[in-house]
C-alpha cells in the first residue's frame, strides 16, 4: 500500500494530526491508516472535537479516504473511557497546561506546568513550607520515561525534579509511576531532597478501586488507600482517600493518621 498513512490521537477532548509515509504509525491512543474506502469510519469515531475544521483538516492532509484497524478502535475506546488515566498526570497533552493545589502535613503549594509535548512538562511551584517557615518557589521538570498501553490497562513511569529558589536551596529528584484499568489503580512515588542544611526522602504507595465504571463525561469516583513515610519518621502513615474526576477537573482528598489534610486538586487549562 503506497498511500499516505494518517494517524491521530485523542487527548482530553482534543485532536492532533500526524503524517507519515508507508509505515503504520503507533501513537498514544489509536492508529488510523488512510486507505480506501470507508472515509465515514473516521467521522463516526469523532468524540467532541474542538471544531468541525479539525476533522476536515485531517482529511485534507491525508488526501485519501480512511480505514480504521479493529485494534485501533479497541484501544481508542478503552482510553476514552479510562477515568483517571488521562487526567491525573504530571505531563499533559502537547501544548496543554495544568493548574494544581496540594496540601498535606508538611506544606501547601500551588503548581502550574506546561507541556511542550506529551513527553515532558515544565512548571513552577509556589510553596508554603510549614517546617521551614518560609515561602519559596521551585522550578520543576517532569519527563515520561515509559508508557505502555494495552487493551485493558495503562502504565506510566515518570522522572521528577525540582530546583528551589528558596534560601536553603532544597532541590529534589525522584520517580513516580502507576498502573491502572477502568476499575483498579496502583501508584507509587519516591523523592530524594537535598539542601544546604539537610537531606531527606519521601515515599508513598497508593491503591484504588472504582465502585462503578462510568462512561466518558460522567463523574468518576474512586476509593483509595494511601500509605506514606519520610526518612524523619520510619513509621508508615496509612489512611483512606476519595478521588473524583469529571471532565478537566480532578480532586483527591483524605485525612491521615495524624488528622492532617491530604488534598490534591487539579484542572486542565
Amino acid at each position: 500500500d503506497s498511500g499516505v498513512l494518517c494517524a491521530w490521537w485523542y487527548k482530553i477532548g482534543r485532536f492532533e494530526s500526524f503524517r507519515a509515509h508507508h509505515h503504520p504509525v503507533f501513537l498514544e491512543f489509536a492508529c488510523i491508516a488512510c486507505r480506501e474506502p470507508a472515509k465515514s469510519a473516521c467521522a463516526a469515531l469523532a468524540v467532541r472535537p474542538r471544531s468541525y475544521s479539525t476533522f476536515t483538516n485531517l482529511f485534507d492532509i491525508c488526501g485519501y479516504t480512511s480505514y480504521i484497524p479493529p485494534m485501533g478502535i479497541r484501544i481508542l475506546v478503552l482510553f476514552l473511557l479510562l477515568p483517571a488515566t488521562v487526567q491525573a498526570r504530571p505531563v499533559s497533552y502537547t501544548g496543554g497546561s495544568t493548574f494544581m493545589l496540594f496540601a498535606d502535613d508538611r506544606q501547601d503549594s500551588v503548581y502550574y506546568h506546561y507541556s511542550p509535548n506529551y513527553r515532558y512538562s515544565l512548571g513552577i511551584e509556589m510553596i508554603d513550607a510549614q517546617e521551614q517557615g518560609e515561602d519559596h518557589a521551585r522550578f520543576r521538570f517532569t519527563y515520561l520515561l515509559d508508557r505502555k498501553n494495552t487493551r485493558h490497562s495503562q502504565r506510566n513511569l515518570y522522572f521528577e525534579s525540582g530546583l528551589s529558589a528558596g534560601s536553603d536551596k532544597e532541590n529534589f529528584y525522584g520517580l513516580m509511576g502507576d498502573w491502572e484499568t477502568r476499575q483498579y489503580f496502583v501508584g507509587f512515588g519516591a523523592r530524594e531532597f537535598e539542601s544546604d542544611t539537610r537531606s531527606h526522602s519521601k515515599q508513598f504507595i497508593q491503591l484504588g478501586f472504582a465502585p462503578y465504571v462510568g462512561e466518558y463525561g460522567d463523574l468518576h469516583s474512586w476509593f483509595m488507600v494511601k500509605s506514606k513515610r519520610t526518612s524523619s519518621a520510619d513509621d508508615w502513615n496509612t489512611y483512606p482517600m476519595l478521588r473524583f474526576f469529571k471532565g478537566d477537573y480532578f480532586l483527591e482528598v483524605g485525612v491521615d493518621e495524624n488528622e492532617k489534610l491530604d488534598l490534591h486538586f487539579m484542572v486542565r487549562i
